[in-house]
């Protein structure tokens, strides 16, 4: 009889336990097991409620997959039982590795598995076995007692144990005070689904509530699972743009520079490095340069005055001649274009040396200029600033999108009508600064999308300081295209603000009609 009351009583409290640890939309998400398709770069993981289902609040929550913490793995399809997941092996080294499971922030809505990936190690050997140690001392003995023992008690009695059982179908929950047992029916069976259904729940009188598990479906192409709807639907989402890795110099290695593809100045397959240096208005800083002899001294694509310490003493480096100053012409009438600067081997000779100290010149003209690499398509785009407080912590995007038209060729102002540039004024923000202020954070599209012809027409999107243009023409290409966006402040920040998905539509309207549509 006892051994019979144990195992139904531990019954109740197995379902007891359940019941405390599932959610409050009834999920307990368990993992069982997990398997790697080297071949597929697959991996499946089998087990319970490894999909969500709507809460309390009736919102669709999110399957997250994550290995050591990491990028969540993209969900190929799934079921609440089994999820197929993209798992590329082949950039993973041998080990183990934490794979965690979670559909909401419960415990019950979340678990972890141990996953071992390529060949286990043998078995080390047995080390030696240690030495045994000293016997201690004996302690002394202890005195005699105090007190004197009482006397014996009368003989005990004990109750007489009851002499009837529960009836079959029934438990034993207790004893009346004349030691009847006190029974109570047991449920008819253990709550349990058919094959095809999954238990939510129990009802009362010990009936399940079950729901139909869903046959394997998959997401549209070009869209990712995210969830299941309280009726077992799909929750699909698109797929975000991977933009591809931007281009490498071995001449960008610091947080001043940026390598930009940019066949506009360079050609097919030239790159531009975009380097930020923020001045102080009085004192010299110093700037990293990564520049070998074949880099050229700066040249003149605008007005700059700047003062660099040498070991000789400071010089003035600058793009505008003596004369211009004397006739006080300092304009770019009088500035000739893609010329070296005055004292420009001065400004290379300390880049050469790793770093440059620099402040601004003795004229008040600081704009940018170029570095160029003999032979090579690659140019230094050099953007010096004054300070004026900033940093890339201050730099952000307002949206992640914007949709333009191709314009009617002949109408534009640029590249004999076939172009229109516009100012996008309310793509980026800095420090919430008006459009027009100053900053010393620039904003550079690293991705490029190329407007056609034979003279190279610039890029859609490119940079202009702490503003975004956009050059939309009668053949600007149409589609989608996901250009991505960094900050550079010139004090050795860099950020990368994110993707822009700029959508071009065909149908093209006159250029004094162009505008710009923030959003999807």
């Amino acid at each position: 009889m006892f051994r019979t009351v144990g195992i139904l009583i531990g019954v109740l409290f197995a379902y007891s336990a359940e019941g405390a640890t599932m959610s409050e939309n009834g999920q307990n998400l368990t993992i069982q097991s997990i398997s790697v398709d080297y071949e597929l770069e697959q991996l499946q993981i089998m087990g319970y409620d490894l999909l969500p289902r709507v809460n309390s609040k009736g919102e669709a929550l999110e399957t997250i997959v994550q290995v050591n913490e990491g990028v969540p793995l993209n969900i190929v399809s799934g079921t609440p039982t089994q999820l197929l997941l993209d798992f590329e092996t082949s950039s993973m080294a041998p080990g183990d590795y934490l794979v965690t499971v979670r559909t909401g922030n419960g415990e019950a809505q979340r678990d972890q598995w141990n996953l071992t990936i390529g060949s286990v190690g043998p078995t080390g050997t047995r080390g030696d076995k240690g030495d045994k140690g000293d016997k201690g001392d004996r302690g002394d003995r202890g005195g005699p007692g105090l007190g004197v023992a009482g006397p014996p008690g009368p003989p005990g009695s004990l109750p007489s144990p009851p002499k009837n059982t529960c009836p079959s179908g029934t438990v034993l929950v207790g004893f009346t005070e004349d030691w009847q047992c006190k029974c109570e029916p047991l449920p008819i069976q253990i709550p349990s689904c058919p094959v095809d259904e999954h238990l939510v729940g129990i009802g009362p009188g010990w009936k399940a509530k079950c729901e139909k598990i869903p046959g394997l479906r998959k997401c549209p192409p070009g869209q990712v699972l995210k969830g299941l709807s309280g009726k077992w639907e799909l929750i699909c989402e698109d797929v975000t743009p991977k933009p591809k890795p931007g281009p490498e110099s071995e001449y960008c290695d610091s947080n001043y520079c940026l390598v930009a593809e940019d066949s506009y100045y360079n050609g097919p397959g030239g790159i531009s490095i975009v380097y930020a240096m923020t001045l102080d208005e009085s004192e010299f800083r110093s700037f990293p340069f990564e520049i070998d002899d074949s880099i050229s001294p700066p040249r003149v694509v605008d007005l700059v005055s700047l003062e660099v310490e040498a070991a000789e003493g400071a010089f003035h480096v600058t793009s505008i001649p003596d004369k211009c100053v004397s006739n006080q012409i300092v304009d770019f009438e009088c500035v000739p274009f893609f010329v070296d600067f005055i004292n420009g081997g001065v400004f290379k000779s300390e880049a050469l040396k790793g770093q440059v100290s620099i402040r601004p010149g003795p004229i008040d003209e600081l704009h940018n200029f170029v570095m160029e690499k003999s032979n090579a398509a690659v140019t230094f785009q050099v953007l010096p600033s004054l300070d004026y407080g900033h940093t890339v912590e201050d730099a952000s995007l307002n949206h992640n999108s914007y949709t333009v038209n191709r314009i009617i060729n002949g109408t534009g102002n640029d590249f004999d009508g076939r172009c229109r540039e516009i100012e996008l004024y309310e793509l980026v923000n800095i420090a919430g600064i008006d459009h027009f202020e100053q900053t010393n954070v620039r904003v550079h599209a690293n991705t490029k999308v190329r407007n056609p012809g034979f003279d190279g027409a610039p890029p859609i999107a490119w940079w202009n300081g702490s503003a975004f243009r956009t050059l939309v023409c009668a053949d600007t290409p149409v589609g989608s295209f996901p250009v991505e966006f960094w900050a550079l402040d010139g004090l050795g920040g860099k950020k990368a603000l994110g993707i822009v998905e700029i959508n071009v539509l065909e149908d093209a309207v006159a250029a004094d009609q162009l505008e710009v549509r923030y959003g999807p």
